[in-house]
C-alpha cells in the first residue's frame, strides 16, 4: 500500500536576513489524509553547505518554534492539501559571523514518503557590519633608533570575532 502523502518539493526562499524573525520552510504535498500524519526531520545532516558559508546552528541560529531538538517530528494536519509550511525562528544575535548555512533533511514515516530530494538548504544572511581595524594615526616615522613605538588600533565593530593585522606584523587582536 503506497503512503498517502508524498512531499514533492522542500526549500526556502534563500538567502534569509538574521534579522527576518520568524521564516517558513515550504513544503508541497500530493495527498490527503482524514487524521494527522507525521515525519522526521535531521538539522544538519547531510552534505551542501554552500561552498563559503559557515554552518548555522540549531539553537544558536535557528529554531522550529516548539522544538528543542536537532531531530523529530513534524506533523501535517488532517486535511492539509497541496502546500504546507513548517515555522523556523531565525536568532538575531549581535555576533558578526558572515552567511550561515544548515541543512534539513525530512524523512519519511509509515504514511509519508518522500519524492525527490530530502534536504533543502537554510542560507542566513548576517546583519552585522564585519569588524575592522583603524591606526589612530594613519602614519608615523619612526627613527632607528627608537627600538620601541607605540601605535594605537582603534577595533570597530566588535562582535567576538578575531580581527587580524595586515601588514607586516604578527598582531592578531580578538575580543
Amino acid at each position: 500500500i503506497p503512503n498517502p502523502i508524498t512531499v514533492t518539493n522542500i526549500g526556502f526562499t534563500n538567502p534569509m536576513s538574521e534579522a527576518a524573525g520568524t521564516v517558513n520552510m515550504d513544503v508541497q504535498i500530493n495527498g490527503v489524509t482524514d487524521h494527522p500524519v507525521t515525519f522526521q526531520y535531521v538539522v544538519n545532516s547531510g552534505g551542501g553547505i554552500t561552498i563559503g558559508n559557515t554552518r548555522a546552528f540549531y539553537g544558536t541560529d535557528f529554531v522550529f518554534p516548539g522544538f528543542a531538538a536537532t531531530t523529530g517530528q513534524i506533523t501535517i494536519p488532517a486535511f492539509t492539501t497541496g502546500a504546507f509550511t513548517i515555522p523556523v525562528a531565525i536568532i538575531n544575535d549581535a555576533i558578526f559571523e558572515g552567511t550561515e548555512s544548515a541543512v534539513i533533511t525530512l524523512i519519511g514515516g509509515p504514511e509519508v514518503s518522500i519524492a525527490g530530494t530530502a534536504d533543502t538548504e537554510l542560507v542566513i544572511a548576517d546583519n552585522e557590519v564585519q569588524p575592522t581595524l583603524n591606526f589612530e594615526v594613519a602614519g608615523q616615522t619612526v627613527e632607528e633608533s627608537n627600538t620601541i613605538r607605540s601605535i594605537v588600533v582603534r577595533y570597530l565593530n566588535a562582535s567576538g570575532v578575531e580581527v587580524p593585522v595586515g601588514t607586516d606584523t604578527d598582531i592578531t587582536i580578538s575580543t
